[in-house]
């Protein structure tokens, strides 16, 4: 009797701990604007919610043209994880007298992982990019795993490497940043005038700017890389595993 108590026990605590759910929290850190279909700068207006939750505007009337960033920085929390659905909808407004608030698009993710994600809504009215980091909490709202500092104080999350635009350059980014930034890299000499310019020997060529990751980082780049550049150097915190 004692023996088939606790083969029942064991069974029990197997079926308490396989089906545990952590509680979850959802930061949305920016919407990037990937077009803005209007001849002067575009109004925006967002908004997002989890599950069955009410949705938060997040964004009530932002301006912001093609390849610029809106911050949103705001946390929305459920119950009970994986999985969590991330619903966005985002409206363009033309501007002047009469005009009506546009529906750009909506949009609901059913994510299982944490870390980075994003979502991209697009119509004729423009189209953008909702970019949030999921994180599983325990209880006490706190993170459910310890601090990970594997690679020293630096560590980023899961989904994002360091940039390396320099040699103590330790900002977290996507793979995908950092495989640019070492093309930019690659090509600092050659986005460089020969002759030096206005801004010193470190003058761009037409159309590139300094990227400017970190102070005297004269690495020529377009503009959109140096506004991504800036939107990384933001979030750099809220990257950082070992905190």
């Amino acid at each position: 009797m004692f023996k088939y108590k606790l083969m029942l026990a064991v069974i029990f605590i197997a079926i308490i701990v396989g089906n545990a759910h952590a509680d979850v929290r959802v930061n949305f850190t920016s919407m990037h604007v990937n077009n803005c279909d209007e001849g002067g700068t575009c109004d925006w207006k967002l908004a997002c919610s989890l599950g069955n939750q009410q949705a938060v505007e997040f964004i009530t009337n932002s301006e912001a043209n093609t390849n610029e960033f809106i911050e949103i920085n705001r946390v929305l929390t459920q119950k009970e994880f994986p999985p969590v659905t991330v619903s966005c909808s985002a409206w363009e407004h033309d501007g002047g007298i009469g005009a009506e608030w546009e529906t750009v698009g909506s949009r609901s993710l059913v994510v299982n992982t944490t870390g980075p994600h994003l979502i991209k809504l697009s119509s004729s009215e423009g189209e953008v990019t909702v970019n949030f980091v999921v994180e599983a909490i325990g209880s006490t709202g706190q993170p459910l795993t310890e601090n990970n500092c594997s690679y020293g104080p630096d560590t980023c999350v899961q989904g994002f490497v360091w940039r390396e635009a320099g040699p103590n350059d330790y900002v977290c980014v996507t793979p995908q940043v950092r495989d640019q930034t070492r093309a930019d890299n690659a090509q600092a000499n050659a986005r460089r005038s020969p002759n030096g310019g206005l801004y010193g020997p470190d003058t761009c060529l037409s159309g590139y700017v300094w990227r400017e990751a970190f102070p005297g980082d004269h690495v020529c780049v377009t503009p959109e890389t140096r506004t991504q550049a800036a939107e990384d150097n933001t979030h750099a915190s809220a990257r950082d595993a070992c905190k």
